[in-house]
């Protein structure tokens, strides 16, 4: 399965690509995100 993904390479820089996943075994899950948002005044992570 191809999927996008969005990367952080370094700080202010993003890079959209393409990544292929395996196939999915029985004990995982698959989850579609819709909506994501990051907080711009976030600096330093969680």
């Amino acid at each position: 399965m191809k999927v996008k993904t969005l990367i952080f390479p370094e700080v202010n820089k993003f890079e959209i690509s393409e990544l292929t996943l395996g196939q999915i075994g029985k004990e995982d899950i698959k989850v579609r995100t819709i909506i994501s948002a990051i907080s711009p005044k976030q600096k330093d992570g969680f």
